[in-house]
C-alpha cells in the first residue's frame, strides 16, 4: 500500500480532518494533502510523528497493516482477563465467526 492511502486510512479511521490531523502533528492541511495524494513524501520525522499520532507502529504504518493494530487491541484486552473470562471470550468469538461465515 502506498503511504499516502495509508496515511488517509488511518485519519479517516479516526474521523479527523486534514487540517485537524495537520494541527496535531504540527504540519500544513497541505502537506497532509500533498502526503495523501502521493505528491511528496512524508519525511521520517513526520512519519514518527504520525505513527505517534495513530498509535501504530511505523510499519503497520508504512505497510497500511490496518488489522494488525485492531488485532493487537484486542490481544492486549484478553490479555488481561482471568482464564475463565477468556475461554469465554474464545467461544463468544468462534460464536460471532461462525455467524459471519454464514451470511
Amino acid at each position: 500500500m502506498e503511504i499516502g492511502k495509508s496515511i488517509r486510512e488511518f485519519r479517516v479511521r479516526q474521523k479527523m480532518s486534514q487540517k485537524a490531523f495537520a494541527a496535531r502533528i504540527g504540519t500544513t492541511q497541505q502537506n497532509i494533502s500533498n502526503y495523501e495524494n502521493g505528491v511528496v513524501q512524508p519525511s521520517v520525522d513526520c512519519l514518527a510523528k504520525i505513527a505517534k499520532e495513530f498509535s501504530v507502529s511505523l510499519d503497520e504504518l508504512l505497510l497500511g497493516t490496518l488489522h494488525f493494530s485492531t488485532d493487537r487491541a484486542i490481544l492486549e484486552l484478553l490479555a488481561k482477563l482471568p482464564e475463565d473470562k477468556k475461554q469465554l471470550s474464545m467461544k463468544i468469538l468462534q460464536t460471532i465467526g461462525e455467524e459471519s461465515n454464514k451470511e
